[in-house]
């Protein structure tokens, strides 16, 4: 684990004290994992080191640097993006990561190069107590003071050889990054995983977060982009409507018997838009209140949330059904649906 700093060096600091969510108050993945990993060591970041040494309580996740009454870190010192520690654990082998994976259900995603991991969420502990009764969640400034900090979740993530095995279809949001005032940007472009060979498809996502209905008003539909392998399935037959964040798809053989397989991770269908400039993207966040982000490689930005739909059609069909022809018969594949962020 490497957690980050950003505007850190805006003030004097004195401690600082991490603590995060461990047992019953963790998401439970992630508690199963705590349980089979090995704490290790730290790594502590020289400004930190020449504030005080770490006391570490690594059954509770509990980390500590505290100034000896003398030393500081001085404004200007803490650069965005520092690490103020890494935390080194030996991690479970692979048979144990997909037990505890398939024990909670989770299912396998892919970074860019394709190599596949599961996502435990880590979360700080802001109630945390630790064992002289103050907060074990602090960032101390000069003279005693707190500062205000926001502390900001993430997740471990663990990457795995040969993941589970899954008869769904996996259509995933995912978060999707477009630059302000960018023009024909894909700026909602679900996509998918583990295809089993698909005839059918429609897709219904939802705009519920009032920021990213707000964006999207303020942004200009300009077409969409089919993805190349379902395009030979339904070359003619393609409904885009980006009104209600809809894409509708069939196979053009009159016996509906033709199935197509895509890639993991390649994009469903592609909507287009014109980015509002940099001013409105900033101004409807903070109208918000989104909180002000950082990609690996220090960019900033704001995450709008965009959902698949659980909406139900006039007939009981489900929003979201993916068809596939198996064994002489048309079959409606399991869809596991993950959300994500424009």
């Amino acid at each position: 684990m490497k957690p980050e700093i950003y505007n850190g060096g805006d003030f004097v600091t004195e401690g600082l004290s991490l603590a995060f969510k461990t047992g019953a108050s963790a998401d439970p993945a992630t508690a199963a994992l705590m349980s089979k990993w090995t704490y290790e060591d730290l790594e502590s970041s020289s400004e930190f080191n020449d504030l005080g040494s770490w006391k570490v309580n690594k059954d509770e996740m509990i980390w500590a640097s505290l100034s000896n009454g003398t030393s500081k870190i001085d404004v200007g010192t803490l650069t965005d993006g520092m690490n103020p520690l890494e935390l080194y654990y030996t991690i479970p082998d692979e048979a144990t990561i997909n037990e505890i994976a398939a024990a909670n259900n989770m299912v396998a995603k892919q970074t860019a190069d394709g190599a596949y991991y599961y996502e435990f969420p880590l979360q700080f502990a802001p109630d945390k107590i630790n064992s002289e009764g103050g907060s074990a969640l602090l960032w101390a400034g000069e003279n005693n003071s707190v500062i205000d900090a926001n502390y900001v979740d993430g997740s471990v993530c663990v990457i795995v050889k040969n993941p589970n095995p899954s008869d769904s279809v996996i259509w995933y949001i995912d978060d999707n990054f477009v630059t302000a005032g960018d023009k024909a940007a894909a700026a909602i472009a679900p996509k998918v995983r583990n295809d089993q060979g698909t005839n059918s498809a429609n897709g219904y996502m939802e705009a519920t977060d009032p920021a990213t209905q707000e964006l999207l008003a303020a942004a200009t539909y300009v077409g969409f982009n089919k993805n190349a392998d379902y395009e030979q399935l339904a070359s003619g037959f393609w409904l885009v409507n980006a009104d209600k964040l809809r894409f509708d798809f069939a196979s053009m053989d009159v016996n509906n018997t033709t199935n197509v397989k895509t890639a993991d991770g390649n994009a469903i269908v592609e909507m287009l838009y014109d980015i509002p400039d940099a001013d409105t993207v900033i101004a409807i966040a903070e109208k918000y209140g989104l909180e002000l982000k950082h990609t690996d490689d220090g960019k900033a930005y704001y995450a709008f949330p965009l959902t698949w739909s659980t909406a139900t059609g006039e007939h009981g069909e489900t929003a979201n059904q993916c068809g596939s022809y198996k064994d002489g018969v048309s079959v409606e594949i399991p869809l596991i649906l993950e959300d994500g962020n424009i």
